[in-house]
């Protein structure tokens, strides 16, 4: 009962969203790489484990517009904020094999890396990690299998990260990274 009363109020928050536009910091997701909702924007400076807006890099946003991963939005690629987890960050230790990504020596799971995505088109495994990651890199992830994130596109610059996020109103519940 609880879980109807909840999806009958996300047509009402929509409305609220879009009503609201930009004065709001909510940001709306419909990908599924996290689950699909309203996430409400914090404004604390990003860190590891912190769930991230990040803006890619033109070339990397680009190939993303190109195969539908990312939408039309206000990132200076032209492209919407993805939103994913910032797995690693300075000093962390990164590294991918077949098994999947680990850090510090956990892995994380369904993280292992996709010869093709959901299109059947040919995915690019990133370079392997440099360990430690240097100051000014974050890697980005998310537990979804599908997920377009740093297993192929690599360490991002810092500054990717616009700022963070946490669930205000999503479907179904949020998961972690942690294993």
């Amino acid at each position: 009962m609880k879980a109807r009363a909840l999806r009958s109020l996300f047509p009402l928050a929509l409305a609220v969203l879009f009503a609201a536009g930009p004065w709001l910091p909510v940001r709306l997701n419909l990908t599924p790489s996290l689950p699909r909702g309203l996430y409400l924007e914090t404004g604390s400076s990003p860190r590891r484990g912190d769930l991230a807006m990040a803006c890619l890099p033109l070339s990397i946003a680009a190939v993303g517009l190109e195969r539908g991963y990312l939408r039309p939005g206000s990132c200076p690629s032209g492209t919407a904020p993805v939103l994913k987890w910032i797995a690693a960050s300075q000093g962390d230790h990164v590294s991918a094999t077949r098994e999947g990504l680990s850090i510090n020596g956990r892995l994380l799971r369904n993280s292992r890396a996709r010869a093709t995505d959901s299109g059947g088109r040919l995915l690019a495994s990133a370079p392997p990690p440099v360990s430690p990651l240097a100051p000014a890199v974050v890697w980005l992830y998310t537990p979804d299998s599908n997920s377009w994130d740093s297993r192929y596109y690599g360490a991002l610059p810092a500054e990717s990260v616009v700022g963070t996020v946490r669930p205000l109103l999503t479907f179904p519940a949020l998961v972690s990274i942690e294993p």
